[in-house]
């Protein structure tokens, strides 16, 4: 039987051991306190800590903590702030009583139950001009991770922004190759990047909710409320990172207006430095900018100097205050989730009780899995071309090739073979492809598409920490020497993402590696837009081959045409082979995705 779970408030009497509860509990108690007594504090000061622990009075009655508050504000998405609450506990409870069902079968030989986050967005997302390790989903997986491991549960985060990437169709159509299939929370953080682009919002949304995981979504944005609130309606967990809530908070930590840097590291804690100043974050005198980027004391150390220290990049102490907020609201919603386990699970079988929520989850979103909704936000192009259909590009399956960074199917060795248990935080436990050399690009004829890589990008100065993670790998496509080839899916994407090719109708899209480091003016033939790839036979691309003649563009990718129209004839074995190649003496084409629908 399940053991007795009980979590009751985090302070000493809790502790004591009257508290009815088991050693594992116990633990989940204890980190947790350290979490708010003493790590909080010692970042943020024993006032700063109290604001983290503050209970804002709505009606009347106490609410819940200021993270709480900050994520689940927006009355146009919940208007009672209870169902994707209620859903998110649900998640939490299933792989509570998931972990503990395993551990009682001692024959099963199983991993730690996971709890999958994955952050998409851009740049500021993804702690450019910081130390990876300060942005702040890495803070939020630091902080989080030993709490969950106090009840059994791994917590696993993809901090996968991108910079200069918005919420476009070469991320919405390689969700499970960029994020994995086991994501059970995504956050998106693509706001500075994608405009008002609500089509392209919707379809990143729609193409992450068909995970079988059932995964909730966070959103840092102040726009799209109703997609949120669509996503709401179709029966999943929907958040809404509140930013005037935010910087509600981040204004409430102690000024360093008029402080000198010798001041501010002897009265205040280290999180808060020149944070509030004259004007915003970090802005006012010189000495609050100095706070904004973490330095180590050799003022030789290379890793002191970072590429992307703009002024929009927010620094570290941003991020960290971000994800402490996140920490919180996870932890919350764990508290919850193992009171009600207490509540419920006593009286009943554990197995009965697991199958009952699951059973719920599914017909949450029974419509949505059954593809009975509309597509509320099309894409214009798609809909003005007969042939082309946004229900197939919103709801059907699909498979995708993408050599950008980072992408969970090169760390699980799906795209390029080789280890399956990559590590984004190391370079050497996946592989990397071919590094770009002239030698390399006009060298030996290649008889497949190559992965590469451009070392300018990778920051590799810094050997003490890791300065970023995404990287605009590409493929090299075509030279005049050869002409590679690329089939998709390819067996170990069936093996990773399932054999969906009996479905697929045959639209392929292309999407060019942007001009962007490693582009070559003289010497890459694909330079600012498509049409300079098609011209006079200057480049070609054939698929089962059918020659590429017409395209149409659709938010920074291209939808291709065949003499025959846009959709191109599946080989014997329901797949696609592409062929690129060009006629041009010492010239070389990039590109980073390819998808079939």
């Amino acid at each position: 039987t399940l053991l007795s779970l009980c979590l009751c408030s985090v302070d000493d009497r809790s502790l004591g051991s009257g508290s009815p509860v088991t050693d594992e509990m116990l633990q989940f108690q204890k980190s947790k306190a350290q979490y708010y007594k003493t790590t909080l504090r010692k970042l943020y000061g024993a006032e700063g800590a109290a604001l983290f622990q503050q209970e804002p009075a709505q009606n009347g009655t106490a609410s819940g903590s200021i993270a709480k508050s900050i994520m689940m504000s927006s009355k146009s998405i919940d208007e009672d702030n209870s169902v994707s609450w209620g859903r998110l506990k649900r998640k939490l409870m299933i792989k509570i009583l998931q972990s503990k069902l395993n551990k009682s079968d001692k024959d099963k030989k199983t991993k730690p139950t996971k709890f999958v986050w994955a952050t998409g967005g851009h740049s500021a997302a993804a702690g450019h001009g910081n130390l990876f390790k300060e942005c702040y989903t890495m803070v939020l997986g630091q902080f989080a991770k030993p709490v969950f491991e106090a009840i059994g549960l791994d917590f696993e985060v993809r901090p996968f922004a991108m910079g200069a990437t918005g919420s476009t169709l070469e991320i919405s159509g390689c969700v499970p190759q960029v994020f994995g299939t086991d994501v059970d929370f995504f956050y998106w953080d693509y706001g500075m990047t994608t405009g008002s682009c609500t089509h392209c919002v919707s379809h990143w949304v729609q193409r992450a909710a068909l995970l079988e995981t059932i995964p909730a979504f966070g959103f840092d944005s102040r726009h799209f409320a109703d997609v949120m609130k669509e996503t709401r309606d179709q029966g999943f967990g929907v958040f809404h990172f509140n930013r005037r809530e935010h910087d509600t908070l981040a204004k409430t930590f102690a000024k360093s207006s008029g402080m000198s840097l010798e001041e501010m590291n002897q009265k205040m804690p280290p999180n808060i430095r020149g944070m509030n100043c004259d004007k915003r974050d970090n802005v006012g005198s010189e000495n609050c900018k100095d706070t904004k980027w973490s330095k180590y004391d050799d003022p030789n150390e290379p890793c002191n100097k970072r590429m992307h220290q703009q002024g929009w990049h927010p620094g570290w102490q941003a991020h960290a205050l971000i994800g402490h907020i996140l920490a919180q609201f996870l932890l919350e919603v764990l508290d919850d989730a193992l009171r009600e386990i207490h509540t419920n699970a006593q009286a009943s079988d554990p197995q009965v009780f697991l199958d009952s929520l699951v059973k719920q989850q599914l017909q949450d979103v029974a419509d949505f899995r059954a593809k009975k909704f509309k597509v509320t936000w099309p894409f214009e192009k798609i809909e003005k071309k007969p042939e082309l259909s946004n229900d197939v590009i919103f709801k059907q399956p699909n498979y995708c090739s993408i050599a950008r960074m980072p992408a969970q199917m090169r760390y699980e060795g799906i795209l390029l073979g080789g280890p399956k248990d990559g590590d984004f935080m190391d370079y050497s436990t996946y592989d990397r492809g071919h590094k770009q050399t002239e030698e390399f690009v006009f060298g030996a004829p290649h008889e497949k598409v190559e992965v590469m890589w451009t070392e300018g990008v990778y920051q590799a100065h810094c050997t003490k920490d890791m300065l970023q993670i995404d990287h605009p790998d590409w493929f090299l496509g075509a030279t005049q020497n050869t002409t590679p080839t690329l089939i998709l899916p390819s067996d170990r994407e069936i093996e990773a993402y399932g054999d969906y090719t009996q479905q697929l109708v045959g639209y392929v899209s292309y999407c060019r590696a942007w001009p962007g480091a490693g582009f070559d003016k003289k010497k890459e033939l694909e330079v600012l837009n498509y049409d300079d790839s098609f011209d006079n036979g200057g480049y070609n691309i054939t698929v089962n081959g059918h020659l590429v003649v017409d395209f149409i563009e659709v938010e920074g990718c291209i939808f291709l045409a065949h003499k025959g129209g846009y959709k191109f004839p599946k080989n014997n074995q329901g797949r696609f082979e592409f062929q690129f190649f060009t006629n041009l003496a010492d010239k070389y084409v990039r590109f980073t995705t390819v998808m079939v629908w």
